[in-house]
């Protein structure tokens, strides 16, 4: 069987956290990265820049339905029964 001893000699290999601490820049960067693609997103599609994805300026119709005609009054209708002889 073998055996093998690891020894920490003073002038080895020191980690001082440089990885840690790249690693939460990036994250940092990524989040406000985001962040500014959120607020770019929501001026663009709901701030004063919505005129241009929507088509232009604000569209009125106005409908105007017919006038209405007056019905003419329900026909006299007049059944003549016929008469015993």
């Amino acid at each position: 069987m073998t055996q093998v001893n690891v020894n920490n000699t003073p002038g080895g290999p020191v980690d001082d956290g440089g990885g840690a601490v790249g690693a939460g820049i990036n994250l940092i960067t990524v989040l406000v990265i985001a962040a500014v693609l959120i607020v770019v997103a929501w001026f663009i599609f709901s701030g004063p820049l919505q005129s241009l994805t929507r088509g232009g300026g604000d569209v009125n119709i106005n409908v105007n339905p017919p006038a209405q005609q007056q019905q003419p009054a329900s026909p006299k209708v007049e059944i003549e029964t016929p008469r015993k002889p």
